[in-house]
């Protein structure tokens, strides 16, 4: 039996939570009773399939959670050496930051609550020659 190419509902949910669970989609497509990648992306771009996007956003957002959770084991694991714990760990904290930006983002707005911030534009004459600069 050869790997499924149709969508099922089944199938997505399993793909949702995998990577839910912290597993790429490189690696749950490695899988010969997983699609491949190219199809779940074929998926994913579907308008038909909508809330297998959206499952999958939700999925990808828990993924950054389970590497964050993660980390504190990583970091006190005495059979991964220090450098290496260290570039897993920074590689988690970016990946992290990028699919939960609000919650692991660098940067956190504390003033608007995420709304846009209005901004004014000042317009400065120069009435000597009368010219907008």
């Amino acid at each position: 039996m050869g790997r499924p190419t149709a969508y099922t509902d089944e199938i997505a949910y399993v793909i949702c939570e995998r990577i839910a669970l912290g597993e790429s989609l490189k690696h749950i497509t490695e899988d010969d009773e997983m699609p491949s990648r190219a199809s779940v992306h074929n998926w994913l771009l579907n308008p038909e399939h909508k809330d297998f996007l959206d499952k999958y956003e939700s999925a990808k957002e828990m993924q950054a959670d389970v590497y964050a959770d993660e980390m504190d084991d990583i970091a006190h694991d005495p059979t991964i050496d220090t450098q290496r714990a260290r570039l897993i760990i920074d590689t988690r904290k970016w990946t992290s930051s990028k699919l939960k930006p609000k919650k692991y983002g660098d940067k956190i707005d504390m003033t608007s609550g995420g709304d846009k911030i209005e901004t004014n534009t000042i317009i400065f004459k120069d009435f000597k020659n009368e010219k907008t600069i």
